[in-house]
């Protein structure tokens, strides 16, 4: 994006749907106003939510083609430019304008040191380049870590080739990552323990099931039976299904397995309880939405509207 302000093809003060006019359907200030610094800044104040897009096993939930769409949806959590607030859907959208804009090759002035890490299970980087000495330094892992091992083992490196040593002590901040991910999620497991009731379902399984979808309509969330266990597929995804046990009247949940999660189930660290939990909600007659409050960004979780008949994303 720089090479491209360089060149005078775009500015910083952009407004993004300048560039992305379907952006422009959000009729709040953030789809009229902001620009490129503040989705690269992280300064939009819209929801972050990861969810959307990884799944389970890291499958990818939403095709890049639905990125604007669904950046029109995402709920609005702060003010514009009021606060910081990290959103990868922010980089989505750069990624849509530099493809937007004719890129022709050119050489751009480099910076002391150039960085950027890759953060998905079972393939995390970060790549550290510095002109000055021609010097490239690239750690990789495909394992899922307590902390981020590839980018501290890279600033380890980076310090030792800049400064002849390492000033911090990335051992202890290892063991202090990873006592506190334990900690974690033992906390949730006692949270979610706590809240849980002894109360049935209102109504028989079959009742819950059907197709449920967000706002956009772009993200479907499949209920079936399976044996006394509600299954829940994300966007029909083989890997990106949940096991949902009754936990309380119409709320159900798939208990907090550490282990399960991020060893076997290739999952980042989600250690709030809403995460864990499916409300469905019912009209007068039939169970009409659900609710998952997969984006701890946001202060209350999102609905699903169930649909009347099977539909097609």
């Amino acid at each position: 994006m720089a090479v491209l302000v360089d060149r005078g093809q775009v500015k910083w003060d952009t407004p993004v749907s300048h560039i992305l006019p379907d952006f422009a359907q959000r009729t709040d200030e953030v789809g009229q106003d902001s620009t490129i610094i503040d989705i690269l800044a992280h300064r939009t104040g819209l929801a972050a939510p990861n969810g959307l897009w990884v799944q389970r096993k890291q499958v990818c939930a939403m095709p890049k083609s639905e990125t604007v769409r669904t950046c029109v949806h995402l709920q609005s959590v702060a003010p514009l430019r009021g606060k910081y607030l990290y959103n990868n859907w922010g980089y989505g959208l750069a990624t849509e304008i530099i493809e937007k804009v004719p890129v022709i090759g050119n050489k751009s002035a480099g910076r002391i040191v150039m960085y950027h890490h890759g953060n998905l299970v079972g393939f995390l980087s970060s790549v550290f380049l510095v002109p000055d000495s021609s010097t490239a330094i690239i750690a990789m892992s495909n394992s899922h870590p307590f902390a981020d091992s590839s980018d501290w083992v890279g600033q380890l490196v980076l310090e030792t080739v800049l400064e002849g040593e390492s000033s911090h002590d990335f051992i202890r901040l290892t063991e202090d990552t990873k006592s506190a991910q334990f900690a974690a999620y033992s906390d949730l497991a006692r949270k979610l323990d706590t809240m849980k009731t002894q109360s049935e379902p209102s109504r028989a399984l079959g009742s819950y099931c059907g197709q449920y979808y967000n706002k956009a309509k772009n993200f479907r969330l499949d209920i079936t039976v399976e044996g006394r266990k509600l299954r829940m597929n994300v966007q029909g995804l083989e890997d990106a299904e949940y096991m949902l046990e009754p936990y309380g009247v119409d709320t159900f949940w798939w208990p907090v397995n550490r282990e399960y999660e991020q060893c076997e189930q290739c999952m980042f660290s989600w250690t709030w309880p809403g995460i864990h939990l499916i409300s469905f909600h019912a009209s007068q007659t039939d169970i009409d939405a659900l609710d998952w409050d997969h984006d701890v960004t946001t202060p209350s979780a999102e609905r699903f509207i169930k649909a009347s008949a099977p539909e097609q994303v």
